[in-house]
């Protein structure tokens, strides 16, 4: 069955996308971006490990006729003196040809860091700017619209707690009826939503919602109003 009921006094669902009668992660778009992130950490952290490794080639001369021109003895004496002196890091090898290095390094293109362009890429799978997390890009704009498109991804969330909160509250058998609002606001956002709820309070309405933005508690704003204007005056 695509829809279930759920015993209210045993549980709540709440779903991230009420669209969906499915279950789908919030951010699985950004999975395949997170594996490619990791590969690449890996691939440049096995370039500098192979960086701090080298490896020296001793070329043994060779005649006309193709013969050693040094006895083989004096060739491991030698090898042997030479790698007993050299660290863990760096090899060394006998050959009578020589040994050329060969570099697969984009030919013709600028050195671009791989992890930081697939840590970009995350961030665009996922819809939320890197500049919430970059300390070498600025943007104000465009960091206030990321943000505030992140926050409206809660809104329909706030909706279906409120549903719920008052679908339990009508269930209470009592002469006061109370209604729960969850205020469209997050912790990014807080300043600019209490300045807009502070316009409207001037005009002599919304005492309650910047009471519940500055974090006070119902009673305690009941209880101060009674003190500072019936008592106090």
């Amino acid at each position: 069955m695509m829809w279930q009921d759920i015993p209210t006094d045993k549980g709540i669902c709440i779903k991230y996308d009420e669209s969906l009668s499915y279950s789908v992660p919030p951010f699985a778009g950004v999975f395949g971006a997170l594996y490619d992130l990791e590969d690449y950490k890996n691939l440049k952290k096995n370039k500098e490990k192979l960086n701090n490794y080298k490896l020296l080639s001793l070329k043994i001369p060779v005649d006309d006729t193709g013969r050693f021109k040094i006895p083989e003895s004096k060739v491991v004496k030698y090898f042997n003196m030479i790698g007993a002196n050299l660290p863990a890091n760096i090899g060394l090898a006998l050959t009578p040809m020589d040994m050329d290095e060969h570099s697969f390094e984009k030919a013709g293109q600028s050195n671009t860091d791989a992890v930081s362009e697939a840590l970009e890429q995350y961030w665009g799978a996922s819809g939320v700017s890197s500049l919430l997390f970059s300390s070498d890009k600025s943007g104000s704009t465009a960091l206030k619209a990321s943000i505030l498109v992140d926050s409206t991804m809660l809104y329909p969330i706030y909706r279906q707690f409120e549903r719920w909160i008052n679908y339990r509250l009508k269930l209470i058998n009592t002469t006061t009826t109370f209604r729960v609002e969850i205020i469209n606001v997050t912790e990014q956002t807080h300043t600019d939503v209490l300045d807009r709820y502070m316009k409207v309070f001037n005009s002599g309405v919304g005492k309650s919602y910047v009471a519940a933005l500055m974090g006070y508690d119902f009673y305690d704003v009941k209880s101060l109003s009674y003190l500072e204007d019936d008592v106090l005056g």
